[in-house]
């Protein structure tokens, strides 16, 4: 009975985030509809409200990178991620300091695959859903995959993640 109890509850899991994931590609394709209507009903150069969400999603996967490509002998997961996030979204993402008499646990992770969902909330500020496929050391022939909900914002004439949330993570 528990089985079928948390069988169900990982589904129905599932098919919400499936929903949000759809809703957020939807959202955002409709916004980009609107921009070209309205940019093609003026017939003017884009205007600096206007988002390049290539570049967004180029710096995303720029992110990802740093974060989920490492090798603990040479770096920390964290190290690096630092000038993509604000120093706020950068405190909550490293860990509390570890006592120097705790051995040092070796650990290499491959980023494998990234996908992004996103959507303008205002001019300077954009919200992110972010797939993520890597492997980790330790875990066999594993795949891990990592839903992330980034907000990211405009500081100093660049963009910064300024929120960084795990959704879920699944083992396949």
């Amino acid at each position: 009975m528990r089985k079928v109890v948390l069988i169900g509850g990982i589904s129905l899991l599932i098919i919400l985030i499936g929903a949000i994931v759809i809703f957020w590609e939807i959202a955002s394709e409709e916004k980009v509809k609107e921009n070209q209507v309205v940019k093609s009903q003026n017939n003017s150069k884009v205007s600096e409200s206007d988002i390049d969400m290539k570049s967004i999603e180029e710096y995303i996967q720029l992110f990802t990178k740093v974060i989920y490509n490492y090798d603990t002998n040479e770096r920390n997961f964290y190290e690096g991620a630092e000038k993509y996030m604000t120093e706020k979204a950068y405190e909550i993402l490293v860990p509390l300091p570890v006592s120097n008499e705790e051995p040092i646990r070796s650990m290499k992770s491959e980023l494998q695959e990234v996908t992004c969902y996103y959507r303008e909330i205002d001019p300077k500020e954009v919200e992110a859903i972010v797939e993520i496929w890597y492997t980790l050391s330790g875990t066999g022939e594993f795949r891990i995959r990592n839903l992330i909900k980034l907000q990211l914002i405009q500081a100093e004439g660049e963009w910064k993640i300024n929120e960084f949330t795990v959704l879920e993570t699944l083992e396949e």
